[in-house]
């Protein structure tokens, strides 16, 4: 969302005393400090953990530039974007704060509330952009981690491990659920481009190998064993991509390839599809 268009332009320049300034800057690294310290004591002790090392400094260094954006969104993009344009019968009713989830980790952001006899809004919200509690690049995060993972929670573990965020599943169902419908929307309604000229040739390719399985996944598999078992289960893979009559293969990667276990119907049809 554009700030300009709900905004006014700034009402003035905020100005920082130099003690102001400097304390400021000798806070900004007070949890990386401390995670300094911990780190010194436990090497000092004979605990040499890299992987520890790595997550616990990047951890501080994410709650040290959170707390520098919780500041920077309370007490200095106010003043940048001034007075909000008001609706009419707006008046502002009072002052709110909530916890918001950003890539860099909670923050705690007061916000102005405004109300008309219709009801009320945080216009920061709207300028923002924010979904809920949570942020643009949360949500994306959110909307990427639901999309790739076979479940929500383990998108939520995802984006745990990946991003040091705590989303429970539940909230990444509903927020993928809220997109997953615009995406819907936009791509029922979006114009159809296509190509200046017609493609001259469409491989579909697909072949098969055997892939070692556990006991519990070869029930009822027919195998080449002497009592008619299975040690390995097939797996189809396919491949869709153009080319052109002179034999100069244009590949559109990655999206032109599958894999799976079902039947050879079933894998061809995934492929025709992935290539339309």
């Amino acid at each position: 969302m554009n700030c300009g268009r709900s905004w006014s332009r700034p009402l003035h320049k905020r100005t920082n005393t130099p003690k102001k300034v400097e304390t400021v800057h000798a806070a900004r690294h007070r949890e990386t400090e401390a995670a300094l310290d911990l780190i010194r004591q436990k090497v000092q002790g004979g605990t040499l953990d890299l992987a520890w090392i790595e997550r616990t400094l990047r951890d501080a260094s994410l709650r040290d530039t959170a707390r520098l954006m919780e500041s920077f969104l309370n007490h200095e993009l106010p003043g940048l974007l001034g007075a909000p344009e008001l609706r009419p019968n707006e008046r502002l009713h009072s002052h709110q704060t909530r916890t918001v989830t950003t890539v860099l980790g909670p923050i705690a952001l007061r916000r102005p509330y405004y109300r008309t006899p219709q009801g009320g809004r945080y216009p920061l919200d709207e300028a923002l952009g924010l979904h809920d509690q949570y942020t643009p690049a949360v949500v994306q995060l959110m909307c990427w981690a639901g999309a790739m993972d076979r479940s929500f929670e383990l998108a939520s573990e995802t984006l745990a491990r990946f991003a040091g965020l705590t989303i429970p599943g539940r909230q990444v169902q509903r927020v993928v659920n809220a997109f997953g419908r615009q995406a819907a929307t936009w791509m029922h309604n979006r114009d159809h481009q296509f190509p200046p000229t017609p493609v001259e040739v469409l491989n579909i390719q697909t072949d098969m190998t055997g892939i070692p399985a556990r006991p519990e996944e070869l029930q009822d598999v027919k195998g080449k064993q002497p009592d008619g078992s299975a040690k390995t289960r097939q797996i189809k893979l396919g491949c869709v991509f153009t080319q052109s009559r002179n034999a100069c293969v244009i590949r559109d990667e990655p999206d032109t390839q599958s894999g799976m276990i079902p039947d050879t119907e079933s894998a061809m049809r995934a492929d025709t599809q992935s290539g339309t």
